[in-house]
């Protein structure tokens, strides 16, 4: 089964994203901050990290600006081999590129529809094939 870690301060979002990926049979855990996700990573492999570009740290009440690139930062230096994808809500190329440059496989804005969410997630899980969404 192919396994999602989703990353993002609002538990909201994250159930709601988290549910519907799992009606497609993917298996989704999720984390709140930065600590609790590398945390998690370094225990389980992933197949693809969704990663909110605004997260909460421990110990802070909000999200701080650019701290999910510090997660892909880490990640990548720990060596992971899941595809590191940006989820976001922030909108423009200048956000696309930080998050390329930390090393994030890809930039998917929030606003995106579910099925373009699921291929482009299944670019990076199956060779672009999709089948495991069909």
């Amino acid at each position: 089964m192919i396994s999602i870690l989703l990353v993002d301060s609002e538990s909201e979002i994250c159930s709601e994203i988290s549910r519907v990926l799992q009606r497609y049979g993917l298996h989704v855990q999720t984390a709140n901050t930065l600590e609790k996700a590398l945390q998690m990573a370094r225990q389980s492999p992933y197949d693809a990290i969704l990663v909110e570009f605004n997260l909460r740290s421990e110990g802070k009440d909000s999200a701080s600006a650019g701290m999910g690139l510090e997660l892909i930062r880490g990640l990548r230096a720990s060596g992971t081999k899941a595809s590191l994808v940006v989820f976001t809500a922030m909108e423009g190329e200048v956000y696309e590129t930080m998050s390329r440059e930390a090393g994030a496989d890809d930039f998917i804005q929030k606003v995106t529809g579910i099925t373009r969410l699921l291929y482009r997630l299944g670019a990076h899980l199956d060779g672009g094939q999709g089948s495991w969404c069909l």
